[in-house]
C-alpha cells in the first residue's frame, strides 16, 4: 500500500479444452495534488509602528477545491528586500505560528511551503508582498524665546521631543 508503480497479475490455469492465461495491469498511485495560498495579511501593507501586526495563514487544500488538507508540516521563508531582513515570520507551532515581526521599513516577501507525505503532495505558495512603511516623525524644541536673550541673561531651559518615541 501507499504511492508508487502498483503491478496486478492474473493468471488462469490450463483446464481440459482451454490453455492457461495471465495478464499484468500496472499502474502508478500518484501523491494527492495540493495547493497552498498565504492569508491574513493587508495588501495595502502597515506602518512600522502599527499595533497589529499580521498573522499570515497558510492551509493547503485538495488541487481543485476548498478541503483541507493538512498533513505535513508548513513553513514560511521570508526573502530580504535590497539585501535587508524587513520583517520575520514565526515558524514555531503554536498561538504564534505565522505572527509577523517588523525589522524596518521595506518590503516584505514571503512565500510558504508544505512538506509532502505517504499520501499528499508538497505544495508550495506563491509569493506574497506588503509594504512596511516608515513612520514620518516630528522633531520640536521649546522653552526658549523667538526674541533672544541679553548676552547677560539666564540661559534658557531648552527641551527637545520627538513624536512618536521609539
Amino acid at each position: 500500500a501507499g504511492l508508487g508503480v502498483c503491478t496486478i497479475s492474473a493468471t488462469v490455469a490450463a483446464t481440459a479444452g482451454y490453455a492457461a492465461a495471465s495478464d499484468d495491469a500496472t499502474f502508478t498511485v500518484a501523491a494527492i495534488a495540493r495547493t497552498l495560498t498565504i492569508g491574513g495579511f493587508s495588501a495595502d501593507g502597515y506602518d512600522f509602528d502599527a499595533v497589529s501586526k499580521p498573522t499570515l495563514t497558510a492551509v493547503p487544500v485538495r488541487e481543485g477545491t476548498t478541503t483541507p488538507l493538512t498533513a505535513g508540516t508548513t513553513t514560511f521563508t521570508v526573502e530580504k528586500d535590497s539585501g535587508v531582513d524587513v520583517c520575520s515570520v514565526n515558524n514555531e507551532v503554536g498561538a504564534n505560528f505565522g505572527k509577523v515581526t517588523f525589522i524596518t521599513n521595506g518590503t516584505c516577501t514571503v512565500t510558504a511551503a508544505t512538506t509532502a507525505n505517504t499520501v499528499y503532495a508538497s505544495a508550495t505558495s506563491t509569493q506574497i508582498s506588503f509594504a512596511i512603511r516608515q513612520v514620518t516623525r516630528t522633531a520640536a524644541i521649546t522653552g526658549y524665546s523667538v526674541d533672544g536673550y541679553a548676552f547677560d541673561a539666564s540661559a534658557p531651559t531648552l527641551v527637545a521631543t520627538a513624536s512618536p518615541v521609539d
